[in-house]
């Protein structure tokens, strides 16, 4: 026991900070220009999000979920990482929930609750730029639908928006990747991918909280 004591973050991680930086760059010079339709799709997700059309909404979730999945952990994440399958999985499954709930009655709708709609465009706008905040190359940005963090964030705000009991089953899996993305930000250490997941995890504790103290919001 007192062995496993001496053990750090950074002793099970396979892979440097350079590395995981070439992992996003990698990535963002392979799919380019296809960032740029990615702004056309933003656009029209809040645009639906804002006319409460909640179906096309969710399925556009799936669909980024899905692109991670696959084109995130599957050809890339796993040249460096050989658990990046696992997350694929958890990836996969996430995008069949956001799948289910767009194609089944599930008596949910959307709102416009100013939290939520915070951390949606965190995941959609303000998180791409923030490598440039610290002073990486514009070929590490992450996006939303190609990287982790940001679609995870974006989710979590979507959550938020949404009114009815069957949004809580999309909460869990984003909120494991942000915890798991921190940890391993924190052993790398790699200060650009800590803030917004560190983040992402605080506000929602802090709403998830509110919710339960709140009866008209535990109701919803």
């Amino acid at each position: 026991m007192d062995s496993l004591a001496t053990y750090r973050i950074s002793d099970f991680l396979l892979f440097s900070p350079e590395a995981y930086l070439r992992l996003f760059e990698r990535l963002n010079e392979t799919l380019w220009p296809a960032q740029l339709g990615l702004l056309v799709v933003i656009v029209a997700l809040l645009a639906l999000v804002w006319r409460g059309q909640l179906r096309s909404v969710l399925a556009l979730f799936a669909l980024a979920w899905l692109l991670v999945a696959w084109v995130f952990f599957i050809e890339h994440y796993q040249q460096i990482n050989w658990a990046a399958g696992y997350m694929a999985v958890g990836f996969a499954l996430q995008a069949l929930l956001l799948a289910g709930l767009a194609a089944l009655p599930s008596g949910l709708s959307l709102t416009r609750r100013p939290f939520g709609l915070f951390l949606l465009i965190a995941g959609l706008v303000i998180t791409p730029p923030m490598t440039l905040v610290y002073g990486l190359p514009l070929a590490a940005m992450e996006f939303f639908a190609l990287m982790p963090d940001p679609t995870a964030i974006a989710t979590l705000g979507l959550v938020f928006l949404m009114q009815g009991r069957a949004r809580w089953i999309l909460l869990p899996l984003p909120l494991i990747w942000c915890l798991a993305s921190a940890l391993t930000s924190w052993g790398l250490p790699w200060p650009p991918g800590l803030a917004a997941p560190v983040a992402a995890l605080i506000l929602t504790a802090g709403a998830g909280i509110k919710a339960l103290v709140s009866p008209g919001t535990a109701r919803s």
